[in-house]
């Protein structure tokens, strides 16, 4: 009913009377989140429920420019629902972006693009600490197949890997009060940006900005079109 509000499409959506909604209760004390309680199954879905959730996206794949797979191994992205999704957008030219579980990571072999965290990116390749981010960041992109990968390293910035190229895009935070969201902010709004046409450069400064006015927001917060237009300009207008 919500997204309805919002003129956003629900056919897709496959309901399953056995599993709760999620609910997550943070605490926070002065403006800073202490911890997270989380109500949930995680188990992973039936057979039933994939076959059901891959016959929604097999009937309206030819209308959309992008997917994107956000893992939170909550037990709904299996390794078959995964897998055929890639293979589908692959097959149809589809772009396919993964914000990715690191321990589910083999899953994601030959999506177009994967927008990882410095700590996620190290873990995907199964090591628990490494000195050169960059290195990392090329290691995981040849790993898995992907066509680029944009690697968010927190007050550092961004880097994306594409080719053999790797570009830098430095961050622009304003004061920072909660990152929580800023990750699916950067997945979103980078799909976005690429679906729409622009270069990968191009779509991580977009993205960039995105994440830059969303933590300075408190709480699960969502970032408008004028106020990633507002930043963007100041950014790379004012700051150069």
């Amino acid at each position: 009913k919500e997204l309805e509000k919002k003129s956003i499409e629900t056919m897709g959506i496959v309901r399953s009377d056995d599993r709760p909604t999620i609910v997550k209760r943070r605490i926070i004390g002065g403006n800073q989140q202490l911890l997270r309680l989380d109500w949930e199954d995680a188990r992973p879905i039936t057979k039933n429920l994939e076959e059901i959730l891959l016959k929604q996206i097999e009937k309206q794949i030819d209308g959309l420019d992008a997917i994107i797979l956000s893992d939170y191994d909550k037990g709904v992205l299996t390794p078959k629902v995964v897998k055929k999704i890639i293979s589908l957008c692959k097959e149809k030219g589809i772009i396919v972006t993964v914000d990715p579980k690191p321990k589910n990571a083999l899953n994601y072999i030959g999506a177009t693009s994967m927008t990882p965290n410095r700590k996620e990116a190290i873990e995907c390749l199964g090591k628990k600490s490494f000195d050169n981010i960059i290195e990392v960041g090329k290691e995981l992109k040849e790993k898995l197949e992907l066509d680029n990968l944009l690697l968010t390293r927190s007050e550092e910035g961004m880097s994306l890997f594409q080719n053999d190229e790797v570009i830098n895009i430095p961050t622009y935070a304003k004061e920072v009060f909660d990152v929580t969201g800023a990750g699916d902010t950067v997945i979103s709004v980078f799909t976005l940006a690429s679906a729409a046409g622009v270069t990968l450069h191009e779509a991580a400064k977009i993205a960039n900005t995105a994440a830059g006015v969303v933590v300075g927001k408190m709480g699960t917060s969502t970032v408008t079109t004028e106020e990633i237009l507002d930043f963007y300009n100041r950014i790379y207008n004012e700051w150069k």
